[in-house]
């Protein structure tokens, strides 16, 4: 090998530049919020995920 020469392993790879995230979803559940409080979403999900929710007893 010649001094001054470096061989090089592995491929030097460039960054990719992430995307702006997009908002289409905003706003969707607008409705929701209007029928229920955030705690009583907060249950509905938990009771949909099979959780039992503070107030639930059995």
């Amino acid at each position: 090998m010649k001094s001054g020469a470096v061989k090089q392993k592995h491929k030097i790879k460039k960054r990719k530049i992430p995307k702006k995230p997009s908002f289409l979803w905003a706003g969707a559940l607008a409705e929701l919020g209007r029928k229920y409080t955030s705690v009583e979403l907060q249950h509905k999900i938990s009771r949909g995920r099979g959780r039992k929710t503070p107030r639930q007893k059995s």
